[in-house]
């Protein structure tokens, strides 16, 4: 248990630490996002290869087209939002000026693009801790507090770097996040691509609340 939750916590802070290097550089989910992409696809690739047997139990289940209809509706239907509030309300320069790693408000789809991807690491690694806590004969009460903690533990320091609202905002949803996700990772088949799902909706409904509201003023 110790050992894997000392790789597990190593995983996710070199892939953050990676970014953070990336984002001194100028690259982020906007700038040379592309750059973004190829480095947490990379991340992801290597996590799976080499945990591969934990998630290939994931996948020999009774196959349904259902949860893969998601992604790309969610997509189409944010890209086509997106260019509506764009072309037809007030850009808020000021609120994103005073909000710049709040990338979301900017309701660019370069910033869709890579946080996708952003997102699959993030969830590639909800999905092995989860399935470690699973193994070791852990309830689901107790893999929801312990994932409630982690995360929320992890969230914590963006009050400090992205400001006190959206860092209490990111926190919380993290916490609920922890009632959340086991449930669907363990119970539900296929649940991990419907925990991407949510995971993403997190973000556009978010960007759709701020972005949307303030775009109107």
């Amino acid at each position: 248990m110790i050992a894997n939750l000392i790789i597990w916590i190593i995983l996710w802070s070199l892939g953050w630490f990676g970014f953070f290097l990336l984002n001194k550089k100028g690259i982020d989910y906007i700038n040379k996002f592309y750059i973004s992409i190829v480095y947490f696809v990379s991340l992801s690739i290597l996590i799976v290869v080499i945990y591969w047997k934990e998630f290939i139990k994931l996948i020999t289940v009774e196959f349904s087209i259902i949860p893969f209809l998601f992604i790309p509706l969610l997509f189409i239907t944010n890209i086509v939002a997106y260019h509506y509030i764009r072309n037809n309300l007030k850009k808020p320069n000021q609120f994103i000026k005073e909000n710049p790693q709040v990338f979301f408000l900017k309701l660019d789809n370069k910033y869709l693009a890579s946080k996708s991807f952003e997102i699959l690491f993030q969830q590639i690694l909800i999905v092995l801790l989860i399935l470690w806590l699973s193994q070791l004969g852990i309830s689901i009460f107790g893999i929801i507090i312990s994932f409630a903690i982690l995360f929320g533990l992890g969230h914590y320091y963006l009050i400090y770097s992205i400001g006190k609202l959206f860092g209490t905002i990111f926190t919380v949803s993290s916490i609920f996040s922890a009632i959340i996700f086991p449930i669907l990772i363990i119970y539900v088949p296929w649940g991990f691509i419907y925990s991407y799902f949510i995971h993403w909706m997190f973000y556009i409904s978010a960007g759709f609340f701020f972005g949307r509201r303030k775009w109107q003023q």
